[in-house]
């Protein structure tokens, strides 16, 4: 009777056992899982953050960023990015609208990996569906400090990018209408490039590096125009290119300056299908094409120093080409009505 007893109270203690060891796994269990909860949870919130598009990144001291977006489209969100590095850097960007990107990057790609200081950025995105891109950092070279990017987008599907390096450069992109394209690149010191676009599908480029470059470029700027282009490219020091294009649309500009300094090169178009190109290489050259009407074309080629070459057609079908070598030499060319053919060249 003992025995059983004894028996008895031994499965009991086995049992009592067996459903504490059993409550324990359970408990085990459920902090696993609610471990697992938790991290899923947190992984929700990354991924909310990454959805609605908001990411900043600063490193060192006294940078300062801001983030402004409004949107109405859940599934068209704005999406900005802004990275910083070094000292006194400020980067600000506001959207409204659905689905703006924007991306700001103060915090250098070149091969020193610094991005200088007191760079300012800038982007204003008002609309749908436009795309800005900034880009400040250091060159081995030309440093990378105080230089100011501006991007203000007003319209659909409108796409900018800016690239900056050196010191004090200035760069200023407006847009206005449907489709267009902007981009501006500066290596250098103290060069400054504007572009203005009005409408829709017009598309504009400008390559500084050197010092003291300025370069404009105004199309549509008294009404709409639709599928202009406009490039200018300047190498060297104190040089000045300015494009102004208005009417219907298709007209196509380029400039390209190359060689010292005191370069000087203006285009103005007014009409449909027209074309201009420039070409400086050397010092203290002036070029100047003006063309009213429609396919029209004018091309000027100055390489040596102190050339002076003036086209001005007005009219349909006109073309003019205008070449100097060596130094000193002056070509007019004036051309009204249709169909009419010029060729200079002067050594």
């Amino acid at each position: 009777m003992l025995r059983a007893q004894a028996c008895g109270q031994e499965r009991g203690d086995t049992n009592v056992k067996e459903g504490r060891k059993t409550k324990d796994e359970g408990q085990t269990i459920k902090k696993v899982k609610g471990d697992v909860m938790k991290k899923s949870y947190l992984m929700l919130i990354i991924m909310l953050i990454s959805a609605l598009g908001v990411v900043g990144l600063a490193y060192a001291d006294s940078n300062y960023a801001e983030i402004n977006q409004t949107g109405t489209d859940a599934s068209n969100p704005n999406v900005a990015v802004q990275v910083q590095s070094d000292y006194y850097q400020n980067a600000l960007i506001n959207q409204y609208g659905a689905g703006n990107h924007a991306y700001q990057n103060q915090s250098g790609t070149s091969s020193s990996q610094a991005s200088g200081d007191s760079n300012y950025a800038q982007i204003d995105q008002t609309g749908t569906d436009n795309s800005a891109s900034q880009t400040q950092y250091q060159d081995d070279t030309w440093g990378g400090h105080d230089n100011q990017a501006y991007i203000d987008q007003t319209g659909t599907s409108d796409s900018a990018s800016q690239n900056q390096s050196g010191e004090g450069n200035y760069a200023y992109i407006y847009q206005s209408g449907i489709g267009k394209s902007a981009s501006q690149t500066q290596t250098g010191n103290h060069n400054s490039a504007y572009i203005y676009q009005y409408s829709d599908y017009d598309t504009a480029v400008q390559n500084q590096s050197g010092a003291y470059n300025y370069a404009e470029i105004v199309q549509g700027y008294d009404g709409p125009t639709s599928y202009n282009y406009a490039e200018q490219n300047q190498y060297g020091w104190y040089n000045y290119a300015y494009i102004d294009q208005e009417g219907s649309g298709g007209n196509y500009a380029r400039q390209d300056q190359y060689g010292l300094w005191y370069n000087y090169a203006a285009i103005y178009q007014d009409g449909d299908y027209n074309g201009a190109y420039q070409y400086q290489n050397g010092y203290g050259n002036v070029a100047y094409i003006n063309q009213t009407g429609d396919w029209n074309w004018a091309e000027q080629y100055q390489t040596g120093s102190y050339h002076y070459a003036s086209a001005i057609q007005n009219g349909s079908y006109n073309y003019s080409h205008q070449e100097q070598w060596n130094s000193s030499n002056v070509s007019y060319v004036n051309q009204t009505g249709t169909g009419n053919y010029a060729w200079v060249v002067q050594y």
